[in-house]
């Protein structure tokens, strides 16, 4: 999981969205598999990332969302201490906010908030945006 996060984050560095999503698929699912729900946490934030440079700031919302419950419920895991975490702070959260309403970064946040595991998951997948 490590290679492919470490992998899917270089891509994405170089601009090669197309190939990191790719690889961030893959990582998600394998860490979905094993029930690793730290390193599908930074899947998730790796994947908002992805969609916010996509200009889908709702569902980069979202899926930081998503994230931020997991790491919550079930503590920041291994994979930060082998690579660093794609951006999802309160200055990326800030960003996020300042592209669209209020109202819709509220409904976005509670939405990813509530996802469970495989809900989380099959939102990542899904290449379109959920209202």
């Amino acid at each position: 999981m490590i290679s492919l996060y470490d992998l899917a984050r270089s891509r994405q560095e170089q601009g090669d969205l197309d190939d990191a999503a790719d690889l961030l698929r893959q990582g998600l699912l394998l860490a979905a598999e094993a029930g690793d729900e730290p390193s599908l946490a930074y899947y998730l934030e790796a994947m908002a990332g992805l969609a916010a440079r996509h200009d889908r700031p709702r569902r980069a919302i979202a899926l930081l969302a998503a994230a931020s419950a997991r790491l919550e419920a079930t503590g920041s895991g291994w994979l930060h201490a082998y690579v660093p975490r794609a951006p999802h702070g309160p200055d990326t959260l800030a960003g996020l906010r300042a592209r669209g309403a209020d109202a819709d970064f509220q409904q976005a946040w509670t939405h990813g908030r509530s996802l469970t595991v495989p809900g989380a998951v099959r939102y990542a997948l899904d290449q379109q945006e959920q209202p």
